[in-house]
């Protein structure tokens, strides 16, 4: 039996993204490998802004809102958001999908009426559950909306979540070009901002002794004005004092940001938060390049210990860890992705998945 898919993304950026965008790397990544399965009996279409360029078959109708000048005010995006949802609902319709698959949470409170949905929903959640504005809309949530966790961490922070299942991330390793040969430097690569760890990585990098290069948005998008001023605040505070030789800042980097992770002795990822996943770790090992992490949140998922990087408690400790990190293989850690960290097992775990909802 095949079952017609339709993938929903956000607007906020394209699929796949030009910059920034780890939900609309994931879609791209997933919809692209699911297409790609031999024999395989999914019919897939991907809902996503109208200048998407994804592998899949795509159908889209709003400009992605970072795409735009003058940028939206962030009351106009959420309102270009609603209307984006309540649209995709209505492909779905007109397209007689089977299952309609959310990437994010914002498709839930943006949508019709329950009894009018038709379908069975999944929601994939990409954000941090310990945070009740990602958890509160998904307390009210019943049939035909299915949630699934990226993580077995990101379900047991919230255990009274009414979780249907759990599916690790992942991403398409031949996509990530691997380098053998590293040099002298380490590098930060997320937003810029205190949870992340920032002026963790380069505390840590200073008193290793190691350039650090770091990679990140200037400025946060789509989120009150309060939090952009928090991060400039921040950003005045820990890093642009410390620029220098052995501190270097290259803005948001799209694919470029490969090279530059795939060259380094270690990727730095100190975030004070529990990550739900780290998707930027995983883009790192398969680079061939170590990670060096705090062992909580979905660390001890993704990262081999002692293999692909290292899991430390400490600051001290991760000192010790980047000295350490040129006596790991790249090749063991881009081998690490490729046998628990494929996309491949995704794209078959969302499609048994979707295959018992349409069949229960």
């Amino acid at each position: 039996m095949t079952v017609k898919v339709a993938h929903v993304a956000p607007i906020f950026s394209t699929v796949p993204p030009q910059g920034y965008g780890g939900v609309e790397r994931v879609i791209e990544e997933l919809t692209a490998t699911q297409v790609s399965i031999p024999d395989g009996d999914l019919d897939v279409v991907v809902v996503a802004s109208s200048d998407s360029r994804p592998s899949a078959p795509t159908v889209g109708r709003h400009e992605s809102i970072r795409g735009r000048m003058p940028p939206p005010t962030l009351d106009e995006t959420f309102d270009e958001l609603r209307r984006h949802y309540l649209w995709a609902y209505e492909v779905a319709d007109e397209l007689g999908v089977d299952i309609v698959h959310l990437h994010g949470p914002w498709g839930l409170e943006y949508r019709p009426e329950t009894e009018t949905v038709g379908r069975p929903v999944v929601v994939s959640i990409y954000d941090d559950t310990r945070r009740p504005d990602v958890t509160d809309p998904l307390l009210s949530v019943s049939a035909p909306f299915h949630l699934v966790a990226n993580s077995e961490s990101q379900r047991a922070k919230a255990p009274f979540v009414p979780w249907y299942d759990v599916v690790l991330e992942g991403i398409v390793p031949a996509r990530y070009p691997f380098q053998k040969v590293k040099g002298d430097y380490c590098c930060f690569v997320g937003e810029l901002v205190h949870d992340k760890g920032l002026d963790i990585a380069i505390d840590v990098a200073a008193a290793a002794g190691v350039p650090l290069k770091v990679i990140g948005r200037p400025k946060m998008l789509d989120v009150p004005q309060a939090l952009v001023d928090e991060q400039q605040a921040y950003l005045d505070r820990v890093l642009r004092p410390r620029l220098g030789r052995s501190v270097e800042y290259l803005g948001e980097l799209g694919e470029e940001r490969l090279a530059v992770l795939g060259g380094a002795m270690a990727l730095l990822a100190p975030a004070r938060a529990e990550e739900p996943f780290g998707r930027v770790s995983a883009e790192a090992m398969a680079c061939g390049t170590p990670v060096i992490s705090f062992a909580y949140g979905s660390t001890p998922e993704i990262v081999d210990h002692g293999v692909s990087g290292f899991s430390v408690t400490t600051a001290d400790e991760m000192v010790e860890a980047l000295r350490r990190a040129p006596t790991l293989d790249p090749g063991a850690c881009r081998a690490h992705v490729e046998r628990v960290l494929d996309m491949d097992r995704v794209a078959h775990s969302y499609g048994r998945i979707y295959r018992s909802l349409v069949g229960g």
